[in-house]
């Protein structure tokens, strides 16, 4: 049996799109194939909340990975660079018997192993949001980066993408990564439709008084809420009616810390506090629950390498409002209704025609069908990423 490695050598809080990546996959091999034994590497003394959130996987607790020096990462790479293979990484596989890591996060503390390696590495590219919202990053930011990939490209068994879009977007940094890109476009299991939190403990744990709109993005400036704040004031004012549009996400942007409580503050200063539920961030089995008892889902996002908001969507059928982002289009679902990513008159619109026709049965009579063609979905995604790792 081969033993694949997932190293969490970062804040996953950070990145919640990724970790739930990464998590759905181990689930879904666990589930689909028994050829396999999978471990995330993690740091030791994890907090409480850190071994509660991970407390169904299999963890190898070790400080190898993190907290180390610059001159122990830098060594490491050298001996990458020059002789193929790390010596030291090599040793550690070899005591833990790893055969496999995967979904390395490049963007955040960098590992290449090197073709030499007794591993298979596969590196992780989730966008390249940086070469089209040059602004959003520091120059500093967008040259690791662009190192980062072509390093991956000359040291990696494969770069793992999530789309086509991903795949044309990295073809404008480095040819040879563009060849070396394998597309893998993650799937996310069902849910057991038994165990959703229903909607009238929902109500009762959020104080939610009235059908709403789901939108679970992350408090990143490319997310575009204002867009969607934008639709809601125009919403009151040319339909003299009321919504509840309630979020949830990490509300901390690295790249502008005042992204978040600039937006409190527009809401406040507007007059939709009652219109807009910022939750925090929540457990998952109620970010799952709160998609399916939803009117829809919006994602007005600006650039997404593949939506984990759309995936998880698709599997419950939902009707899912989206920017008009080529990703959006790439993974069409179904239902999806699309606006330009910048027009809030547009979006208040699609928002109204919505509410309108929403009836709580009809929508329930969507979930079996989507199950079950979620299901080849995931068989394929599954057989897909085992194909990738072993040839």
């Amino acid at each position: 049996m081969k033993k694949i490695a997932f190293i969490i050598n970062y804040d996953y809080r950070k990145w919640m799109g990724g970790i739930n990546v990464i998590k759905n996959l181990v689930d879904s091999l666990k589930l689909l194939s028994t050829e396999y034994d999978v471990v995330l590497v993690v740091k030791k003394n994890l907090s409480n909340d850190e071994k509660s959130y991970l407390k169904n996987y299999n963890l190898l607790e070790t400080d190898f990975f993190s907290n180390r020096s610059f001159a122990f990462k830098l060594l490491n790479k050298l001996l990458v660079i020059f002789f193929g293979k790390s010596f030291i990484y090599d040793n550690f596989f070899k005591r833990n018997n790893i055969n496999i890591v995967s979904h390395i996060n490049i963007f955040n503390y960098n590992l290449f192993f090197g073709r030499k390696s007794i591993v298979k590495s596969f590196s992780f590219v989730t966008d390249l949001q940086h070469i089209y919202f040059k602004k959003n990053f520091s120059f500093n930011k967008r040259f690791m980066r662009n190192l980062n990939i072509h390093l991956c490209s000359l040291f990696s068994t494969k770069i793992i993408l999530s789309g086509k879009t991903s795949l044309l977007d990295i073809k404008k940094v480095s040819k040879l990564a563009f060849r070396n890109s394998y597309i893998n476009r993650f799937v996310f299991k069902n849910q057991d439709l038994e165990k959703t939190v229903k909607f009238e403990e929902l109500k009762m744990k959020y104080n939610l008084g009235k059908n709403f709109f789901y939108l679970p993005n992350q408090y990143w400036i490319h997310k575009n809420h204002y867009t969607v704040l934008r639709a809601l004031i125009l919403y009151k004012k040319k339909f003299n009616d009321d919504i509840l549009i309630v979020s949830s996400g990490s509300r901390n942007d690295y790249r502008n810390a005042e992204y978040f409580d600039d937006l409190m503050k527009f809401i406040e200063d507007k007059n939709i506090k009652k219109n807009y539920l910022y939750l925090g961030l929540i457990p998952g089995e109620d970010v799952m629950a709160l998609m399916r008892h939803s009117i829809a889902l919006i994602n007005p996002s600006k650039f997404e390498g593949r939506s984990s908001t759309v995936e998880q969507g698709i599997s419950f059928g939902k009707k899912i409002i989206l920017s008009d982002i080529p990703i959006h289009k790439e993974q069409n679902p179904k239902r999806a209704i699309y606006f330009e990513a910048d027009n809030a008159e547009m979006l208040s619109e699609i928002l109204k025609k919505t509410n309108d026709s929403f009836n709580v049965l009809d929508e329930e009579n969507f979930i079996k069908p989507a199950y079950e063609e979620n299901e080849i979905r995931l068989k394929n995604y599954i057989n897909d990423y085992i194909n990738m790792i072993e040839n």
